[in-house]
């Protein structure tokens, strides 16, 4: 199977991972501060994202809003 290019804005870094990859960790790899006090846990909600392109396997949060889980 290929691997997935990440692309972080407004920086424009990019890493390519391997599938499955969380974003917190494609993060690191491209040497992109994210903050993340729980430590990628989850729960704090401190490292949303927005999906511009491509597909991601998520699981349901109580940290996303309706209108974010769009």
């Amino acid at each position: 199977m290929g691997e997935c290019r990440v692309t972080f804005q407004p920086s424009g870094r990019q890493t390519t991972v391997p599938p499955g990859t969380d974003l917190l960790t494609a993060a690191i790899a491209a040497d992109v501060p994210l903050y993340n006090s729980c430590a990628g846990e989850g729960v704090c909600g401190k490292c949303k994202v927005i999906l511009r392109d491509g597909d991601v396997a998520s699981e349901p949060t109580a940290e996303l809003t309706a209108d974010e889980e769009r």
